[in-house]
């Protein structure tokens, strides 16, 4: 502390009339907090330190006491002076102190002057004064006492100082004092008093406060995509986020030095209580804030190195408020959403840096980032575990999906003015949630290729498409482009839509039937990262690398980044390396109903499975088809990748009737054994998790549309899931005929002759 109203003390005493007055203003916080009170570590239920052995604590404990107890220490200086030219010695002088005070080593008696008590001490001082040495100064030095509570005296307290022996060779007499009698005489010149100091609780506090928004990102497809960095009006501050203010110290035991953490207020965002370590250091109390939604506010805190903590998707309070009341559906509903699988901590050009410099960050600036430690022991648990355990739908996920951030140390003064003490000590620490980067993948499945033996007379119509005949780009209900990129119609979005196929079927009797699916994969998401330090590791190893992480920052040895790289903090890649998705596609082949075996291509045959289906009412059923997969593949955003398979029936038998229908089941993408390096979702979509691979419902129906039959629930309602089109061979009915042409499609690579003798299109003719 420094004294408000002097602005330098510099061991020259200087004569004043009137004396000066030495106020110290001591923050509230300050004057209660008693660091002897805390006998013994852990005090608190669930404190231990996981990595600290229990002998320890005792050096923590010392670390602590030897340079935060608040003690107040006065040195007075008593000028000695001779006025005459004769020579004196001052034998020894009293000196009379506030009983607030305390005098090291002396056993004072008690005195009264001016009606007010005071503790006398005689000073033996000895010493002769000539006309050349007529001047000497004596310090002494003073603590100020403590209650029985051990909380400082207050108030004003003054000293005063008497010559009360004095000699000299001639027997002279001082002129105009007597010694010894300051209870008569106070002010005679032999006698003299200073000003105590007058210590008082300040009408201020000290304030860290700030606010939590989830930051837009970009959103340009195939790049690397976050916020800025700046809450913005339109952005959403977010509440329900756990918020606590630690102390941070760095303790020596034995020969290696630890950075120990003492956490002494916890708040949530948007809440008006909040939660603090009382004095005696063995109880947790509550007081209470003004707080708009998203925001959080700390006081009544000593000076000392903090860290402002963030942590989200932790479900702590997801029972109960801070406050202990019941938490409202909002709440929880916050906590699940903004949780550490699916948000990360925005970008932060500081994240590296070991203190806080407000003058790097603008007022609206995010200005803390997340624990490496805990992201990579986050991402340990997402490749490990089943892809369902990530999506963040009840408390029970909460427990290895949380995440951390941390504001870097800021130094927090006595006092703000060195020569206003009533100037507020003031910190804004922001935090940015942004959400994480996430692959966006469709899948796309049509028919590209259809041969019938040797048949060359045959006409072929494409049914529900749009009802407008002109010719445009075929698009898929995604949006995207599907595999027809040349001239056709659109397709509609909620039926399968089918290839008629018109022939004199009693040709086809003994023919093979060869059919051809394209299945087209693109990902339209964000670019990922990851660090140098985790690029050429297996995800098995994450958990251990966690660990090896935590003891760098326990023992200040820790690079920020390394691991999860700087895209993840800043944005610039830098040389990070770029992570893909695993994916595989998964189709179906059916065993009855017109059967087709698997031929040729990008798809092998993993077994035969009982899977659900939609009957011909629309109501449940079940299907025995034959699994097929492609083998793993990785795709990274902005790019597609296209897989093609044939399938057959070896001899088409047309004793069973004149009309041959082929329905396409529908294939859908699945997570591989591997998992991505980062442990991100797909955007909107859950991979693997089709519900019915066939639907026999009227018109074919794919998803539900009011307009054409509610009752019939959806088959493919995901993006990553796809119905190619229904192939039905029936009787030629007659009809435009042209001359036998090549059905011919362009996709991914080139054009691909789809049948040789497959003839006219009568609506339009596929280039």
């Amino acid at each position: 502390y420094t004294y408000n109203d002097i602005i330098s003390l510099n061991d020259n005493i200087t004569i004043t009339d009137p004396k000066p007055s030495y106020n110290l203003y001591l923050y509230n916080s300050d004057y209660n907090y008693r660091i002897n009170d805390y006998s013994s570590l852990p005090v608190l239920t669930g404190t231990a330190h996981p990595t600290l052995e229990t002998g320890e604590y005792g050096s923590m404990l010392n670390k602590k006491k030897e340079d935060g107890e608040l003690n107040v220490e006065l040195t007075y200086q008593v000028l000695l002076n001779n006025q005459s030219a004769t020579d004196a010695t001052i034998n020894s002088i009293a000196y009379y102190y506030d009983t607030g005070y305390v005098l090291a080593g002396a056993t004072p008696e008690v005195v009264t002057i001016d009606g007010k008590t005071y503790n006398r001490v005689i000073i033996p001082v000895n010493r002769t004064f000539t006309d050349s040495n007529n001047q000497e100064i004596y310090n002494l030095t003073l603590t100020v006492g403590k209650n029985s509570l051990g909380s400082l005296n207050i108030g004003e307290m003054k000293t005063w100082v008497e010559i009360v022996s004095y000699s000299t060779n001639e027997s002279c007499i001082d002129t105009d004092s007597a010694p010894d009698n300051i209870l008569e005489h106070s002010t005679e010149d032999d006698t003299d008093d200073a000003r105590g100091l007058n210590i008082q609780i300040n009408t201020v506090d000290r304030t860290i406060s700030g606010y939590i928004f989830e930051d837009n990102k970009s959103n340009m497809p195939g790049q690397y995509n976050t916020g800025d960095g700046e809450y913005q009006d339109s952005e959403q501050k977010v509440s329900d986020v756990i918020v606590q203010l630690i102390e941070i110290k760095n303790v020596t035991v034995g020969a290696t030095t630890l950075k120990l953490e003492y956490i002494w207020q916890e708040t949530v965002s948007g809440s008006n209580t909040v939660k603090y370590i009382t004095n005696d250091g063995r109880n947790i109390a509550t007081y209470n804030v003004t707080n708009d939604p998203g925001h959080y506010t700390f006081t009544d805190f000593i000076p000392g190195n903090y860290i402002v903590r963030f942590i989200y998707g932790d479900e702590t309070y997801y029972d109960t408020a801070i406050d202990g009341s019941t938490t409202s559906s909002t709440a929880k509903q916050n906590i699940t959403t903004y949780n550490g699988q699916d948000y990360k901590s925005t970008i932060d050009p500081n994240y590296n840096k070991e203190w806080f410099n407000a003058s790097s960050y603008s007022e609206n600036s995010s200005m803390a980032r997340d624990n490496e430690e805990r992201r990579i022991k986050e991402m340990a648990h997402a490749t490990t575990t089943d892809p369902s355990n990530l999506i963040i739908n009840s408390k029970d996920k909460l427990e290895d999906t949380w995440m951390c951030a941390e504001s870097s140390k800021l130094e927090i003064p006595v006092s703000q003015s060195a020569t206003d003490q009533t100037v507020p000590v003031e910190r804004a620490i922001n935090f940015g949630l942004v959400k994480r980067p996430q692959p966006a993948l469709t899948l796309e499945k049509h028919v590209t290729g259809l041969q019938i033996g040797d048949i060359i007379n045959a006409t072929a119509d494409i049914y529900n498409y749009t009802s407008d005949e002109s010719t445009v780009n075929l698009t898929s209900n995604t949006g995207s482009e599907s595999v027809f990129l040349a001239t056709a119609t659109n397709k509609e979005a909620n039926s399968r839509g089918e290839w008629i196929v018109e022939t004199d079927v009693a040709n086809l009797s003994g023919k093979r039937l060869n059919i051809t699916y394209t299945y087209v994969v693109t990902n339209a998401g964000d670019k990922d990262y990851i660090g140098e330090g985790l690029a050429g590791v297996a995800t098995s190893e994450y958990a251990n690398i966690a660990q090896t992480v935590k003891q760098q920052m326990r023992g200040l040895s820790f690079t920020p980044g390394h691991y999860v790289g700087t895209a993840y903090y800043t944005g610039n890649v830098g040389s990070d390396r770029e992570v893909a998705t695993p994916l595989k596609v998964e189709d179906y082949l059916g065993k009855t109903n017109n059967a087709l075996q698997l031929g040729t291509g990008d798809f092998t045959e993993v077994g035969a499975e009982t899977k659900d289906i939609w009957a011909d009412s629309g109501s449940e059923g079940t299907e025995e088809v034959t699994v097929i997969q492609t083998a793993n593949r990785e795709l990274n955003a902005g790019t597609q990748m296209t897989f093609t398979v044939n399938v057959y029936k070896d001899s088409l038998d047309i004793s069973a009737g004149q009309n041959f229908t082929f329905r396409s089941y529908a294939a859908q993408l699945v997570p591989t054994d591997v998992t991505s390096k980062t442990g991100t979702l797909a955007n909107n979509v859950t991979l693997g998790n089709l519900e019915k691979v066939q639907s026999y419902a009227p018109l074919d129906i794919i998803a539900l549309v009011p307009q054409s039959n509610p009752e019939i629930p959806a088959l493919t309602p995901e993006v990553d899931e796809f119905v190619a089109e229904t192939i039905r061979i029936t009787m030629d009915t007659g009809g435009d005929k042209e001359t036998p042409v090549l059905l011919i499609t362009a996709i991914t690579g080139g054009l691909v002759v789809i049948a040789v003798g497959i003839v006219l299109i009568k609506k339009f003719v596929i280039k």
